[in-house]
């Protein structure tokens, strides 16, 4: 909301993206588009349920949890004796367990809650999957910055500076070199690369329903009550200029003319100079005129008594 604008109030949406903290009001209803929870419910679709694959190096892994994360959140370390119940508390966990995994080890601390939207949840996937170093490094090559696994300012300035259809497809790119170049691709890649594509799909999905419907400008913006005619700066510069430089011409078809006598009187300077003065003052009235217009005009009936 944006209010004491020329009297005038204006209530647009913009991205979330572009602010620097918010705060909610207590009691306040939870929001429906929350980011982490669009991008909790994608990551969770692609992990999918339990898994105890050999050929998996993160192990037992459920709802995308591993079980050596697991076993880190629990404070509890993975040892001979704690691995047969750790892996049955694993495989017993819902997404409302998982949910508090995700925000702290993945969500905040890759600081995708910091990035546009669009561009969060394809950083939050990839960290989920990557590593959050991983992830880190990726974002930084795609963004073109230094790259050195810490996100600071210099990178999530870059984020937020370059056009976000563009930055999802390169970390996408990114992401596919990188399953790539790992040795079990053979076992796992066709699942992954599956995973590329519809998570650049749920981006550019995220980022069209993102957009502005209307950017906001710096011009001032109508208001629904015309004005008069009479009261316009520009109408007036126009009057002025065309009675300065086109009357003179185009009178006598009319019977208004100065005759010579009448020219040598004056001075034939002066007619110059109060035809070109005439003119400048005009324009300028009906260029300041335009330039400060908030107005709409209105035609209104006038009088003239003789």
């Amino acid at each position: 909301l944006g209010g004491n604008q020329s009297d005038r109030v204006c209530v647009q949406s913009f991205d979330r993206a572009r602010l620097l903290a918010l705060r909610w009001p207590n009691s306040s209803p939870p929001m429906t588009n929350d980011i982490f929870a669009i991008a909790l419910a994608h990551v969770l679709e692609m992990e999918g349920g339990y898994t105890d694959d050999p050929h998996d190096p993160g192990g037992p892994t459920n709802l995308g949890i591993t079980l050596a994360t697991y076993a880190a959140w629990k404070r509890i370390d993975l040892t001979a004796e704690t691995f047969g119940a750790l892996k049955s508390d694993l495989r017993a966990l819902d997404t409302a367990a998982v949910t508090p995994i995700y925000r702290a080890r993945y969500w905040q601390l890759s600081l995708a809650e910091h990035l546009p939207p669009a561009l969060a949840l394809m950083h939050f996937d990839a960290s989920v999957n990557h590593g959050v170093g991983g992830a880190a490094r990726m974002l930084q090559e795609t963004c073109g910055v230094d790259i050195d696994g810490e996100i600071g300012p210099e990178t999530l300035a870059a984020a937020r500076s370059k056009p976000l259809a563009d930055l999802i497809d390169r970390y996408a790119s990114i992401r596919e070199a990188r399953y790539r170049a790992l040795p079990h691709f053979w076992r796992f890649g066709r699942g992954w690369l599956a995973r590329i594509t519809k998570t650049r799909a749920a981006c550019t999905r995220l980022l069209s329903e993102s957009k502005v419907t209307k950017p906001m400008t710096s011009e001032t913006p109508s208001t629904s009550e015309p004005k008069w005619w009479g009261n316009s700066l520009a109408v007036w510069g126009t009057l002025i200029t065309a009675l300065s430089t086109v009357l003179p011409v185009i009178g006598p078809l009319f019977g208004l003319s100065i005759s010579a006598e009448t020219i040598q009187q004056i001075g034939e300077g002066l007619i110059t100079f109060v035809q070109a003065a005439g003119g400048l003052i005009g324009t300028l009235l009906a260029l300041y005129g335009r330039a400060r217009a908030t107005q709409p005009l209105m035609r209104k009936p006038i009088s003239v008594r003789l």
